[in-house]
């Protein structure tokens, strides 16, 4: 998505802006991210874990800045998206984009960001970064969890592996590029067949 941003528009017609999150504006704005950030169940972020480059683990957040989003409605932060590119491991068995955070605030959910922020984000990903495959989503496990994993099953991710750890079990999702490529082309098409109609 470079620096430039792009509107999204909800349900109810407000209208979004998507850009892209820098280490400067997630410095600037951190307070107004943790709080979307941390209604997330089971983790809870400060703003050294927001900025840093690496997990306690260890675990490289490899081109997070050019992979992670913010969206915006007038001067109000509606939403997160944070990402990077993730090597092969035994707990996450495929080289990916990994999407380690989407949320949006309390009052912008129903209201369609979250799915057009993903959507946006892995648009800009099946056209800015072709050496990458796959894209990747872990989440809880947990039958209340259930429609957290529909959401992401509704538009296209597939369970993969589960991830176990000491105190919950999280599913691994997995969506490939030329999945997300395809559905590209198949908008291209309806949006040209839409303009002949209209023509």
């Amino acid at each position: 998505m470079s620096s430039s941003s792009q509107q999204i528009t909800g349900h109810d017609g407000r209208i979004y802006q998507v850009k892209q999150l820098s280490k400067q504006l997630a410095s600037k704005f951190a307070t107004e991210l943790l709080q979307i950030h941390n209604i997330i169940p089971y983790v809870s972020w400060n703003s050294k874990d927001l900025l840093s480059s690496a997990s306690k683990q260890g675990v490289a957040y490899r081109n997070k800045w050019r992979l992670s989003y913010m969206v915006t409605v007038g001067e109000e932060i509606a939403g997160l998206l944070v990402a990077y590119k993730r090597e092969y491991s035994e707990m996450h068995p495929v080289e990916a984009i990994y999407i380690h955070r989407l949320a949006v605030a309390p009052s912008h959910q129903q209201n369609h960001v979250g799915s057009q922020l993903l959507e946006t984000a892995l648009r800009t990903y099946a056209t800015e970064e072709p050496d990458v495959e796959y894209y990747t989503i872990q989440t809880n496990d947990e039958a209340s969890n259930q429609n957290v994993i529909k959401f992401y099953e509704t538009r296209g991710f597939a369970r993969d592996v589960k991830v176990i750890y000491p105190d919950k079990v999280d599913i691994l999702m997995k969506m490939s590029r030329k999945k997300v490529l395809h559905k590209l082309q198949a908008t291209l098409i309806d949006t040209l067949h839409s303009e002949e109609v209209i023509a």
